[in-house]
């Protein structure tokens, strides 16, 4: 399996949201840090959709899985 079309640049592309570098940047900035109590897809920040693909991403069978958790470990620092 290719993991560069899983990374975390593709993973913020397919939420909709800029994938560059600093785009990522700001957004962990804006959300940073999700308390614990949430899972990532509670978090207030996201809509409907992006909330519900993040909870499909995070399933240990889904390709997404690691940059789901990559994004998950950035939010929570």
């Amino acid at each position: 399996m290719d993991t560069h079309l899983f990374s975390l640049v593709h993973l913020v592309e397919q939420l909709g949201l800029e994938g560059s570098e600093r785009s990522i940047e700001m957004l962990v900035v804006s959300i940073a840090p999700i308390p614990s109590n949430l899972e990532l897809w509670e978090a207030p920040e996201w809509d409907a959709v992006q909330a519900d693909k993040i909870k499909q991403w995070k399933e240990p069978s889904s390709p997404w899985n690691d940059a789901v958790e990559q994004l998950d470990s950035l939010l929570r620092a």
